[in-house]
């Protein structure tokens, strides 16, 4: 961890409040994210986040380069990868609640230089920036990044191009639902698919017994 001394808090204003994921932030966010967060030096190799651990902090790269790898599920199990260099974000997956779960891991490709942003600290910065909007609009973005990667990871986007792939994301809904709620009913339409980014989705099956006729 570097410690908060005025090279620590350059390293912010040069690399980390440029991100896209941060600009929108005011003053007042942006002091309380330095105050709460941390700049974590890594070595090249070092491993940030694995698949499956609790995601709670969003990082920027201050400084190296991150590879995120994703397992992808397709027709041949491969590790699907993106390269993320200074001023941008990894473990954005934060941003989907305080239930998320980390769905990859990320490593260090060189020495690299993070800033760890809490993502409660981060959530409570959006809304005082610019009210619900601007925090709606980010993790807008945000899920469609998410939506956009795991569905690649899925092999459910085999064959398709890349403007069959944005109408797809585009179109997309995204919802929240508290635990115990009822997404469908056995006689509803099925015009939709569920796609799970974060959580849990039970599903039960009704059999329905046929009846046979015999004719002699």
């Amino acid at each position: 961890t570097l410690d908060r001394s005025s090279a620590a808090s350059d390293v912010y204003k040069r690399q980390v409040w440029g991100s896209p994921l941060l600009r929108g932030l005011d003053d007042r966010g942006r002091r309380e994210i330095e105050a709460s967060g941390d700049l974590l030096e890594k070595s090249a190799g070092a491993t940030i986040y694995a698949d499956g651990e609790p995601a709670d902090v969003v990082y920027v790269v201050a400084k190296g380069e991150v590879v995120v790898g994703t397992l992808s599920r397709g027709a041949r199990a491969t590790r699907m990868k993106r390269r993320a260099i200074e001023g941008d974000a990894v473990g954005e997956e934060a941003l989907l609640g305080s239930h998320a779960v980390r769905d990859g891991e990320a490593s260090c490709v060189s020495p690299t230089v993070l800033a760890a942003v809490p993502f409660v600290v981060l959530d409570r910065a959006l809304v005082r920036a610019g009210g619900a909007e601007l925090k709606d609009r980010t993790t807008r973005a945000v899920r469609r990044r998410i939506l956009a990667n795991r569905l690649g990871a899925s092999g459910l986007l085999e064959g398709l191009d890349a403007g069959s792939i944005g109408e797809l994301l585009d179109a997309a809904i995204h919802r929240e639902t508290p635990r115990g709620e009822v997404l469908a009913q056995p006689s509803d339409a099925h015009e939709n698919s569920v796609f799970v980014l974060d959580g849990l989705l039970a599903v039960s099956y009704t059999h329905l017994r046929a009846h046979e006729t015999v004719l002699d």
